[in-house]
């Protein structure tokens, strides 16, 4: 009986010797952290980088072919509808912008993965989903010190084939918010209605 009640003793002091070293032991991964803070989109808000949006309707006669161009920076959102393959300005609304507005936008666009991007073999959008649309997600005039660099990624309406990888209905609707009435001035020029979002 003494040899079973030592033999327990022993697994219990072993048992608690681990539970003690492993609370005891020092953290390392809160030591090998580094206080670098990422980049984020929200970043470029006092700069002259500029975010752009566009749908580019079904492929079909020159005179029917629309595409619809949002374009926000700094100092002011802008709504194109364009016509033909030439991108003739068929209607244009320009808004100011502020700093401010401009910075709580780039941040909803780094939410909604506005930079990441999807591999594919294609280069270009063009030609795909030729009875539906295209949309292009851009990113110019960035600082040369910047983590971000300029780039044009894309995505269809009618596959998962692109090369944006973030949520293209979120980023959709964050660009469309950025213009007021847009649906009335959409509904208003001949054309652009039949482009679906």
């Amino acid at each position: 009986m003494r040899y079973i009640l030592a033999v327990i003793g022993f697994i219990i002091g072993f048992i608690l010797l681990i539970v003690l070293i492993v609370t005891l032991r020092p953290s390392t991964s809160s030591t090998n952290r580094t206080n670098t803070p990422s980049p984020k989109l929200a970043d470029l808000a006092s700069t002259d980088a500029t975010v752009r949006y566009s749908t580019a309707g079904p492929i079909n006669a020159q005179e029917d072919h629309r595409e619809i161009r949002i374009t926000v920076n700094n100092d002011e959102r802008v709504v194109d509808v364009l016509q033909g393959y030439q991108g003739d300005v068929l209607a244009h609304e320009t808004f100011t912008n502020s700093t401010e507005a401009y910075q709580s936008f780039l941040a909803g666009l780094d939410r909604a993965g506005f930079t990441l991007t999807k591999k594919t073999n294609l280069d270009t959008e063009a030609g795909l989903c030729p009875t539906s649309n295209r949309y292009v997600y851009e990113l110019y005039d960035t600082p040369a010190n910047s983590a971000y660099k300029a780039f044009r990624r894309w995505s269809i309406s009618c596959g998962t084939t692109a090369s944006f990888g973030g949520s293209a209905s979120t980023v959709r609707t964050l660009f469309t918010s950025q213009i007021p009435n847009y649906a009335t001035f959409i509904n208003d020029t001949p054309g652009a209605s039949a482009i679906n979002f």
